[in-house]
């Protein structure tokens, strides 16, 4: 399953439902690929309203604890939106393979 871009727009309160169930929908031996932005850089202005669900740096791996970590990677890296605010993002990256 790819979950890229997806979680941090989710409210908080609800991210351990989600996660969960995505879980759940994955059979053993299948994987999970997630790419998502951490509060390690302030989030621009343009994107404040509807980011509501940042993560902290690492807080993703706590979910899967259970799973066998392929790759996990933070990151940084600099970006300019339509408007032209430039900025710079923080990621984690994580892979992860589920255990029977």
């Amino acid at each position: 399953m790819i979950v890229h871009g997806v979680l941090q727009f989710i409210d908080k309160t609800k991210q351990p439902q989600v996660i969960e169930l995505l879980k759940k929908w994955t059979n053993v031996n299948g994987y999970h690929v997630i790419a998502l932005f951490t509060d390690e850089e302030p989030i621009p202005d343009d994107l404040k309203d509807v980011m509501v669900g940042v993560f902290k740096n690492e807080e993703i791996k706590d979910y899967y604890t259970n799973w066998k970590t392929l790759m996990f990677e933070n990151k940084k890296f600099h970006d300019e939106h339509e408007n032209g605010i430039k900025h710079l993002h923080a990621m984690n990256k994580l892979v992860v393979k589920k255990i029977g």
